[in-house]
């Protein structure tokens, strides 16, 4: 099987440095788990989306907290999901004492828009598009375009100026020896809306099965 990330940035996958190389080339044959640890420098969000915020969390989305030096656990799974290759990333925020902040996304390439479809959430009701692209010295930037909402009556396209624009930027960082993230999210009418930054390490762990909550979640093409 060939990654998603690899599939996406076809040629230019080689161009990222070796470790985000690692990060993101694997595949569900290699049956790894990737586990990042870290923490988060900053976690921000604009106070008047915060009611929004609010709403979305339990769904495992963007959440209304912010704080400094935050804990961060980032579980990086590759399945192979009704026969399409997937990267589902479960991350963990620990910005409130009772229970951590969830934000989870399921990734795969779809082959006729010539892009990854981002499933974000529980369930992968709200869908991205993203285009990834290699940046100078190795690292990775990923933007995102069109969204949609999967609904019970269908798939509904979210206009543009209420759609959120995300921007990543991934790197790795050879002095400190671990990962760099930077992730900005922004709306064309509120300006800044959600956003964090800071550093993790990872490790990889055998995983001979994959819990079904991750194997088994919506997602794939949009129309």
């Amino acid at each position: 099987m060939t990654s998603v990330y690899e599939r996406a940035l076809g040629k230019d996958f080689e161009h990222l440095h070796p470790r985000l190389r690692e990060r993101y080339g694997f595949d569900s044959t290699d049956r790894m788990i990737c586990v990042g640890t870290g923490r988060m420098e900053r976690i921000d969000n604009n106070a008047l989306a915060r009611p929004v915020l609010t709403v979305l969390a339990p769904r495992d989305l963007p959440f209304p907290e912010t704080g400094q030096d935050i804990p961060l656990t980032i579980r990086t799974y590759a399945v192979e999901n009704r026969s399409r290759e997937e990267i589902v990333f479960r991350r963990s925020f620990d910005v409130r004492d009772d229970s951590p902040r969830r934000f989870d996304a399921r990734m795969s390439y779809d082959p006729g828009r010539e892009c990854i479809v981002d499933a974000l959430g529980r369930g992968g009701r709200l869908v991205s598009e993203l285009h990834p692209s290699v940046t100078d010295g190795g690292g990775l930037y990923i933007g995102s375009g069109r969204q949609y909402v999967r609904t019970p009556a269908g798939t509904i396209r979210i206009p543009e100026p209420l759609r959120a624009e995300v921007g990543v930027y991934e790197r790795y960082d050879e002095g400190a020896e671990r990962f760099r993230i930077r992730v900005t999210v922004t709306n064309r009418l509120l300006g800044f809306v959600f956003g964090y930054a800071g550093h993790f390490t990872i490790e990889w762990r055998d995983c001979a099965s994959v819990p079904t909550a991750v194997r088994h979640v919506g997602g794939g093409s949009i129309p």
